[in-house]
């Protein structure tokens, strides 16, 4: 079982205190578990076999950014199972490949006015298993893995490589952007959903999807990709490249079948053309 942390950043088993504790910009504080208050930090030192639990931890350095550090410790994850709230820019700096950071409950980046950012950097895992809210530009700057489990709502989303793992997650997103080679993965544990209004993929990069599974799992766009990001998008199990339907804005191994209305359409225009073709022959 992990040790709670105490203020002086050793393991303790004393009864947790209810107290405010707020930092200065620049210091660090280790936290006691299972507050009834909140606890303001700058900065945070999280080590591997860890917990932090409490009511609501609230990141706040001002106009700079707060930052969130997982260093080695006795075992390859952590948890921080407080709410989470942000009033500055979030930069988690995770170097340990294979080991994962877990936000076990919900993450608020701000308000309707005003909303946050959050950077990951580094070779490890970062898990938000619940709701994410109001954060406006998220940057995936890792070869690790990160998973969404909740219901996730962002301005942007940038992913630089590595893997994004939905774990029967509705994403909801302005602007995703694909700079390196990445993976998705819908996952095998119920449908995922990905809502982007526009998609934008760098020259050279590529992005493969993984689980995806016809009629239970959905990738849409509002805005039509260019057919240099849609042939840069591989289903697996599936010839490379990707369809968009301009029909309701899905992202698809498979060609977009046209409407009712288009079919029809192109039926009469179809028929017409063969008309007007036999009557010029028989004028002929």
């Amino acid at each position: 079982m992990p040790l709670p942390f105490n203020f002086f950043g050793c393991s303790s088993r004393r009864p947790a205190r209810t107290a405010l504790a707020t930092l200065a910009a620049g210091m660090l504080l280790a936290l006691m578990p299972a507050r009834t208050e909140a606890q303001t930090v700058s900065s945070l030192r999280i080590t591997g076999g860890d917990a932090v639990t409490g009511n609501w931890l609230t990141f706040d350095n001002g106009t700079q950014d707060a930052v969130l550090t997982f260093v080695s410790g006795s075992d390859t994850e952590a948890t921080i199972a407080a709410k989470v709230r942000l009033r500055s820019d979030l930069r988690i700096s995770h170097n340990l490949a294979g080991h994962t950071l877990t936000f076990g409950t919900v993450v608020q980046g701000g308000n309707d006015q005003v909303k946050h950012d959050i950077t990951v950097e580094g070779a490890g895992n970062v898990a938000f298993d619940q709701n994410i809210a109001n954060v406006d530009a998220f940057t995936f700057a890792s070869s690790g893995n990160l998973t969404f489990a909740g219901t996730t709502t962002l301005g942007s989303l940038t992913l630089t490589g590595g893997l994004l793992e939905l774990s029967t997650s509705h994403l909801t997103i302005d602007t995703l952007t694909i700079t390196g080679d990445t993976i998705i993965d819908f996952g095998t544990h119920g449908e995922s959903f990905i809502y982007a209004g526009q998609i934008t993929i760098a020259e050279g990069a590529t992005l493969t999807i993984r689980n995806w599974t016809e009629a239970t799992d959905y990738f849409y766009a509002s805005l039509a990709p260019t057919s240099a990001n849609l042939a840069a998008v591989t289903f697996e199990g599936h010839e490379a490249g990707s369809a968009w339907s301009a029909y309701d804005g899905q992202i698809s191994p498979f060609q977009p079948v046209p409407e009712p209305s288009a079919t029809g359409a192109l039926v009469l225009g179809a028929a017409l053309g063969a008309f007007w073709l036999h009557r010029r022959r028989r004028r002929d």
